[in-house]
């Protein structure tokens, strides 16, 4: 019981092992399912199902064991890959523990229900099962399963760009789990917080957190999360410039969501892999990933998924000059993607998209109109996408449209917005020259043009090297109409 309680399920198992020997049919039911969950642990899934199964078979009246056993059986067919077989299994687990009175057995198998909703894309029903969990907990004075309630909660929350309200359910669950002294639950914590970080452009923070849990992950054999935390490792790895490693860790992330049969994180992982591909400057390899990222995507109905696979497909049509694909990408993803909510934080990456597609066609009055009230909200969330490159757009339309001191002013802005990714400091530096050029300052023009291609070439990223240093050469040409058709038509559209 302490092996399993601390996470260390190859313990669990040795001493269940030894005592069944000794015992048998004396052990208790309650000591049996932590034998059969450890086994799972330890990837024994074929084991754990089969004693899950014999458990339940040999409950009788016990509504404990066979809800316990039901639980465990359902984790082993999703850990197969069989998720249409585990949810039955987990509403049988929810009936009989409803039925007995049991609310420990009950929020578990409804946080079960939950997370195979979150991951079918049904974020309402999460999100109902997991609050509706943590009621069951609070009514029972269960504080553990309070802690783990609100962990789940927090998926939900991060993906529909909630991070006051993430960053409120995760603060309370700490707390949970260090008055209970949990390790198991606060290991659980440090991989969600990294999923939360990310997608709040919080990319150092969300590496840091993913590398403390997939030890832990991995120990205690945890494999959706491991994936998933090593798929955020490597975005956050891909943004940052440290490209070598983030293609490693994303095709690692790939294979174990692969051999799980696992739609949502093969199209994750697939995601991350594009925009590796990207990143390196192979548009026409990032474009396949994509494409199949989105496939799955559109298989789950996972919004999120969707998202990030459509708009990060569109930014790289712009690369390769393709504007109608990337305008119908962009206009895929806003009528797809929940909540419609223009000024939403799941809205801001295809916005930004359809904008720059129309700015890149030379419609700038429709890229102004589409830009102000992203840069008018700056200060709100944005879901992974930087909203510093939200305004440097801005900035850049109104150049276009001939507005330069007002241009200057918002790309001025735009520097000074934190962005942890390379391509958002790369961009926020040339629209920062374009608009000090076209002020009649081609001296501090010159200056933060070098800024932008110092920091092109400052990590493994290569795909804004060629738009940093062509714009270097030509404000130190000093053509200034030169800059102005740049900015309204650009030969090659800043990522």
């Amino acid at each position: 019981r302490r092996a399993s309680a601390a996470g260390e399920p190859a313990t669990a198992v040795a001493y269940a092992e030894r005592a069944a020997a000794l015992a048998d049919d004396l052990v208790p039911a309650a000591d049996r399912l932590i034998h059969a969950r450890a086994l799972l642990q330890t990837g024994r899934v074929a084991d754990a199902l089969a004693y899950a199964e014999k458990i339940g078979a040999n409950a009788g009246d016990d509504a404990a064991s066979r809800a316990g056993a039901l639980l465990i059986a359902g984790r082993a067919y999703a850990t197969l890959g069989e998720q249409a077989r585990a949810v039955p299994i987990w509403q049988e687990a929810l009936q009989v523990a409803t039925d007995a009175g049991l609310p420990t057995e009950r929020a578990q198998a409804m946080r079960r229900l939950g997370m195979a909703d979150f991951l079918a894309g049904r974020l309402s029903r999460a999100s109902s099962r997991f609050a509706a969990a943590y009621q069951v907990n609070l009514a029972a004075g269960d504080r553990l399963g309070q802690a783990w309630s609100l962990q789940n909660l927090a998926w939900v929350t991060t993906t529909r760009g909630d991070f006051a309200g993430t960053d409120a359910v995760l603060g309370r669950a700490a707390r949970l789990f260090a008055e209970l002294g949990d390790p198991v639950g606060r290991s659980w914590l440090r991989g969600t917080t990294a999923f939360a970080r990310l997608l709040a452009g919080r990319l150092a923070e969300a590496r840091r957190l993913a590398r403390l849990f997939l030890p832990f992950g991995e120990r205690v054999g945890e494999a959706w999360a491991v994936g998933t935390l090593r798929a955020v490792e490597a975005f956050a790895a891909a943004e940052l410039g440290e490209l070598a490693d983030a293609d490693r860790e994303a095709r690692r992330a790939y294979r174990d969501f692969d051999a799980a049969s696992d739609d949502w994180g093969r199209g994750f992982a697939l995601v991350v892999r594009g925009a590796v591909a990207r990143s390196l400057g192979e548009h026409e390899h990032a474009a396949d990933l994509l494409t199949d990222a989105l496939g799955y995507g559109q298989r789950t109905g996972h919004p999120l998924l969707t998202g990030f696979a459509g708009t990060l497909r569109g930014f790289v049509a712009l690369d390769r000059g393709d504007v109608e694909a990337a305008e119908r990408d962009a206009r895929r993803v806003l009528t797809a993607v929940e909540p419609h909510n223009p000024l939403a934080p799941a809205q801001v990456g295809p916005r930004v998209l359809l904008a720059t597609a129309r700015l890149t066609a030379g419609d700038a009055a429709m890229a102004v109109g589409l830009l102000a009230p992203l840069a008018a909200t700056a200060k709100e969330p944005s879901l992974l996408f930087p909203r510093a490159q939200a305004v440097a757009r801005y900035a850049s339309a109104l150049l276009a449209e001939g507005q330069a001191v007002q241009a200057l002013d918002w790309a001025r802005r735009a520097v000074s917005m934190p962005a942890e990714d390379v391509r958002s400091r790369v961009l926020t530096a040339g629209v920062l020259a374009r608009a000090l050029h076209a002020n009649g300052l081609p001296a501090e023009a010159l200056v933060a043009a070098d800024d932008a291609v110092r920091l092109a070439h400052s990590t493994e990223q290569v795909s804004e090297r060629t738009t940093a240093e062509a714009l270097r050469d030509l404000l130190g040409g000093g053509a200034d109409s030169g800059v102005r058709d740049d900015s309204a038509t650009p030969a090659a559209p800043l990522p």
